[in-house]
């Protein structure tokens, strides 16, 4: 006869248990998908600041703990945390995370950190709820990104630019370089096996009046040529950019980005990447529009968006 009784998870019992786990996923599939936790700390001097746990779960990442002392907290740490892991989550190919989480615990840090609400299941204790997300990741990208130099101007030059001549384009680049050495403008380039592959620029001061006002920064004139997009380069390319800004000690970034359809892929880009409409509306030449009057809808027509970066 057999006896169902109550009694203390032991390792001995868990042993026994995940073993029994293992040997069915194995005579299901062929693997057993079951690797060790993994934790990132971050420490100052010997004092435990805060910690992150990961865990591949069916080459899936789990996020199963992620924790900030209380002294350490609204300084960024968390997202560096999180920053980390998700980069650790590339490296081994996961193709996405995956997290858990209270209705009072961290939902909108995680959806600000990109994640997706799957699902959400009420009917917990107190009130509470439970939500379930995930994120897609992409594998690390094999580039090479760093600061305009005056021998890029020629090479930028001679590459194709269907919106400008060889002399206007050598101009803006001088232009470039110039407000670079002025510190008004940080030029970066994207480079793959020793090629211009994209750029991109930070502008410390914008010309859009919210971000003007309130001193933050915009990632401007973003550009992927067209047979390397779709690899991850934009995406690199702004997360660059933001760790810039933080380094600078700015806790917001912004972005503007055109509406109609040729800005499809960048708009999708950004609210993926977790920005949002700056809730100032639309500017057309940096003034906002008014309505009832008419404007173009050429580049200079402007939805503005913004992330937090605290």
């Amino acid at each position: 006869m057999i006896d169902i009784k109550e009694q203390a998870l032991t390792e001995e019992l868990k042993k026994k248990i995940y073993k029994g786990f293992s040997r069915h996923a194995i005579e299901m599939t062929g693997h057993d998908e079951k690797f060790d936790s993994v934790a990132f700390v971050a420490m100052e001097d010997t004092s435990l600041a805060g910690a992150i746990v990961v865990e591949r779960f069916w080459n899936a990442l789990h996020v199963k703990y992620v924790y900030v002392d209380e002294h350490y907290r609204n300084q960024g740490l968390g997202t560096r945390l999180m920053q980390r892991a998700i980069s650790y989550g590339s490296e081994q190919n996961c193709p996405f995370a995956f997290v858990e989480t209270m209705s009072f615990q961290a939902l909108d840090f995680y959806q600000k950190m990109g994640f997706d609400l799957d699902f959400t299941r009420s009917g917990y204790a107190h009130g509470t709820s439970f939500h379930y997300l995930s994120k897609k990741l992409t594998p690390p990208i094999d580039c090479h990104i760093r600061h305009l130099q005056e021998q890029d101007i020629a090479v930028l030059g001679d590459l194709y630019f269907p919106w400008s001549t060889r002399e206007e384009t050598v101009a803006k680049w001088t232009g470039y370089l110039n407000e670079q050495q002025r510190r008004t403008r940080v030029a970066c380039i994207v480079e793959q096996q020793g090629k211009i592959v994209g750029y991109g620029n930070l502008l410390p001061f914008s010309e859009c009046p919210h971000f003007k006002k309130n001193r933050i920064p915009e990632i401007n004139d973003v550009w992927v040529y067209e047979n390397s997009r779709k690899k991850g380069i934009a995406t690199a390319l702004i997360t660059h950019f933001e760790q810039l800004a933080k380094q600078e000690g700015y806790t917001a970034v912004g972005i503007g980005v055109g509406l109609y359809r040729d800005y499809g892929a960048a708009q999708r880009l950004y609210f993926r990447l977790g920005y949002k409409p700056d809730g100032e509306g639309i500017t057309y030449k940096h003034t906002a529009v008014i309505p009832g009057n008419k404007y173009p809808v050429d580049d200079d027509l402007i939805l503005w968006l913004a992330k937090d970066l605290s």
